[in-house]
This record gives structure tokens, C-alpha cells and sequence, in this order.
């Protein structure tokens, strides 16, 4: 179906529709004040925005078949729109400017799933060998979570808590991992002494897996 919906939660009617999308609807989220609806259709590749209130398309994103990933994200200050490319890279577009702030050049063949922290800082990338964590305001990979070369799990879900001090993602062998974020990246990046990101990599231990 190209047509996204909106859905009473609690009656299950339909109240509103929003048009655009050229065929099948991947993925669709929220602005943080439920203000805005986003979604990126299936072959055309092109993320779409709406004004919730009015079913007014107010953005369109990309260029034809450039975003064809089944998610997508809203930063929590609604600052931001997170999408995956088909190189598995990650571009963050600046909704009030209305042009790409950031790539994410995460370098792996597949971004499974992506989740922005809390507060917006930091941005977590779901791939096929591990978890990386971005910060946000210098674009920098300062963390990367995985289970050890011996476990190539597929990261396929990404999620913070509330607090943003624990990481939960889901993998292809059925299970799910809690990874703490140490404090130093959650208050601010990591710098070693040339100013260049000393980026950490957290295995899991023998009783994690």
C-alpha cells in the first residue's frame, strides 16, 4: 500500500491518510511532538514529510531509489531525520534548514537498524558484524559494541533506554543484549591529545553470551 495511515489507538479508526509515497510504505515515525509523520516507500527510494494536523506534505528527501531501507528516525528535538542509503551509510538531514547535516560513512555493507539516543547526542548503528555508536555534534564514531570475533551475530534491532545509560539490540541468533554506554562517551566524546576521537571497542563478556 502507498498510502500511509493514521490510526485512533484506541478505537482502531481510521482518521487521517497522508499521499505522496509512489509505492509500498517501509517504514514510517514520529516526531518526538507528534507533530510531523515520516516514511520512505519501497522502489522509489524517497522519504516523504508530513504535518500531521493538516495530511500537508511539507518535505520531500533524496533522489530515486537513494533510500531504500525499511526504517527511519526523527532525533528527539525533531532537528534531525536519520536515513540509510543503499551503501548501508546513514545520512542525517537538518529539518529546519532543510539540507543533509551529516553521512555517517559507517563502512559495512549493511545498516540493519538505527536508534538516536535520549537526549540526541549519540546515534546507534545496528550492522552485520557490531554496534556503533556516533556522536552526533562532531560526526565522530567513538564507540563500537560487539560480541568477538568468534560471534558474527546480525545486529538487526537498536534501542536506548530512557535514561540513554544502556543499549538493548536484538540479534539474528535469537537473543537480546544490554550493553552499558560508559559515562565518558555518554557526557561527551573521547579525545586523546592530537584532538582526534580515541574510539573504544566493548566486546561482550563469556556470561553475556
Amino acid at each position: 500500500d502507498d498510502v500511509v495511515r493514521l490510526l485512533d489507538a484506541k478505537t482502531g479508526k481510521e482518521i487521517r491518510q497522508f499521499f505522496g509515497c509512489k509505492d509500498e510504505v517501509l517504514a514510517v515515525a514520529f516526531s518526538d511532538d507528534g507533530s510531523r509523520v515520516a516514511a520512505v516507500s519501497q522502489h522509489d527510494g524517497i522519504a516523504r514529510m508530513w504535518d500531521v494536523s493538516s495530511s500537508r506534505q511539507l518535505r520531500i528527501f533524496g533522489t530515486t531509489t537513494e533510500f531504500n531501507r525499511a526504517f527511519l528516525a526523527i532525533s528527539p528535538n525533531g532537528s534531525l531525520l536519520a536515513l540509510a542509503n543503499r551503501s548501508g551509510n546513514v545520512l542525517l538531514w537538518e529539518l529546519d534548514h532543510d539540507r543533509p547535516a551529516r553521512r555517517l560513512s559507517a563502512n559495512q555493507t549493511m545498516t540493519n537498524s538505527f536508534a538516536f539516543s535520549p537526549d540526541g547526542n549519540l546515534f546507534a548503528i545496528g550492522s552485520l558484524l557490531d554496534i556503533q555508536l556516533w556522536d552526533i555534534p562532531s560526526g565522530r564514531l567513538v564507540c563500537k559494541f560487539s560480541s568477538g570475533p568468534t560471534h558474527l551475530d546480525q545486529y538487526r534491532n537498536v534501542a536506548f533506554c530512557p535514561d540513554g545509560r544502556i543499549l538493548a539490540c536484538g540479534a539474528n541468533d535469537g537473543t537480546v543484549r544490554l550493553w552499558e554506554i560508559p559515562e565518558a562517551v555518554r557526557r561527551s566524546p573521547p579525545v586523546v591529545d592530537d584532538g582526534v576521537t580515541d574510539e573504544m571497542t566493548i566486546e561482550a563478556s563469556e556470561e553475556d553470551k
